[in-house]
């Protein structure tokens, strides 16, 4: 247990600050990505329910 407490401190001074850096922008620009999908998507319903009228629309929101 101790052992393993002093690698983790020992590896926050050393090189993985570095690494975590790397995931914390690989998740951002994951999640930047799903959430583009997700906006386009809205959009394309937003097109396709604009010719069912207005009601449809506030139903789709109120899902979101």
């Amino acid at each position: 247990m101790t052992q393993g407490t002093t690698t983790r401190e020992g590896n926050h001074r050393g090189s993985t600050p570095q690494i975590v850096r790397t995931q914390k922008i690989r998740m951002l620009k994951v999640t930047i990505a799903v959430q583009k999908e997700k906006a386009l998507m809205v959009a394309n319903r937003i097109k396709r329910v604009r010719g069912q009228g207005r009601r449809s629309l506030v139903w789709l929101l109120s899902r979101m």
